[in-house]
């Protein structure tokens, strides 16, 4: 699972980072809001933790801008504030949870647990992207006029980008969440998203699964 810490403060999240990693999180430390947006913008994450209190932007702003963008990932704002207004404005902005420092490391990583658990239960049964939906219930890819039913590798595939458009996501991050653990080598995820970059244009959709190189794929859709 791989989460965005965005904290100008080096030493902590040096240390927030050492934890997660021991946890078998993978970490993408910045120190500033606007290096948090572009990289938000462009890379899949399972969850997003900001500091609220950063330069350049401030977590609030971050957070503002990218839910405005759709961008549904599960946040975590951390602040040094304790008053129920900072409390509020962060939820309002799409905050999925807040921690107030000082805190425990172990809070810190049962609250990454609960949000990124929460996101799975709430999540909608239709996925839609460009002019093509994914209906979760029955697996398939439709256009409104046809229906293809999809395997289990395609869907986690399909649910994963859609959930995602746009968005660098990696062979590693592909497995982990597509195979859940289980083997599976650069050829097997190639050959799985070939068939459903296929089933898209069987459906003659306006978006498109395209192998970046360096084992990094994204769903290109219309601007």
């Amino acid at each position: 699972m791989k989460l965005l810490l965005a904290d100008d403060e080096k030493e902590l999240s040096q240390a927030i980072c050492a934890i997660l990693e021991h946890k078998g999180y993978e970490v993408d430390p910045v120190y500033d809001g606007r290096e948090a947006l572009e990289k938000a913008r462009i890379q899949y994450y399972d969850g997003y933790i900001f500091d609220i209190m950063m330069p350049e932007m401030d977590g609030v702003e971050v957070l503002s801008a990218l839910r405005q963008q759709g961008n549904t990932t599960p946040a975590l704002l951390l602040t040094a504030k304790a008053e129920v207004e900072d409390r509020v404005k962060g939820l309002n902005a799409g905050a999925d949870d807040y921690l107030t420092k000082p805190f425990a490391m172990k809070e810190l990583i049962a609250r990454i647990g609960a949000m990124t658990r929460r996101k799975e239960m709430m999540a909608d049964d239709r996925l839609v992207c460009g002019n093509v939906a994914l209906m979760r219930r029955t697996m398939e890819l439709t256009n409104g006029d046809s229906s293809i039913r999809l395997s289990q590798h395609e869907y986690g595939l399909a649910e994963l980008f859609f959930q995602n458009p746009g968005k660098n996501i990696t062979t590693p991050q592909i497995r982990e969440r597509v195979w859940q653990g289980d083997a599976a080598e650069e050829g097997t995820v190639r050959v799985y998203t070939a068939y459903l970059q296929n089933k898209l244009g069987a459906l003659r959709a306006d978006v498109r699964l395209v192998d970046g190189g360096k084992a990094v794929y994204r769903l290109e859709v219309p601007s």
